[in-house]
């Protein structure tokens, strides 16, 4: 697993990797998980790209995160990525939908993009599946239902609440 810090729009992958897993991944937890081994069952040789700040720490500097980036890098090793992809926040914040996802497609060669149903990205997270849709076609963008145990949604937020507010 080669790892790239601090990946701006100055920065390229060489790799011919077409497939992406996208997300926040705070915890990696089940969620994740299930997200991770659907876009590994699907391309064996895949990338996961993340930020270096989780955008909801960077906004709220009182959100408690599940996991540093050290820890993320050990729970992602199992996954086998043949890349893995911290894009340095503050650089993409601002940009639009498109912008983001020309990012995907000329810096890292993405074509088939794996994200959670609720994914949001681009300034004021503008951004979604249906624009990825729309943008790589209905055909290269993977998703997979929500997580529940006992009938709940597994999330981040979820959990952080568990975890930090009882």
């Amino acid at each position: 697993m080669r790892i790239y810090e601090n990946f701006t729009s100055d920065n390229y992958i060489h790799d011919d990797i077409a497939a992406v897993c996208i997300g926040g991944f705070d915890g990696v937890h089940l969620g994740h998980q299930e997200l991770l081994k659907y876009t590994k069952e699907s391309s064996n040789l895949f990338q996961i790209v993340t930020f270096d700040i989780l955008p909801k720490k960077y906004f709220n500097n009182e959100h408690m995160l599940l996991t540093t980036n050290n820890e993320k890098i050990e729970l992602f090793k199992k996954f086998e990525p043949s890349n893995l992809v911290f894009i340095n926040f503050e650089h993409v914040m601002k940009y639009s939908p498109k912008t983001f996802c020309e990012m995907l497609k000329n810096n890292m060669k993405a074509k088939n993009i794996y994200v959670g149903n609720d994914f949001k990205f681009g300034a004021n997270r503008e951004g979604d599946v249906d624009y990825l849709i729309k943008y790589f076609g209905e055909d290269s963008v993977h998703t997979i239902p929500d997580y529940e145990h006992n009938n709940e949604k597994i999330s981040s937020t979820r959990i952080s609440y568990c975890k930090f507010e009882h």
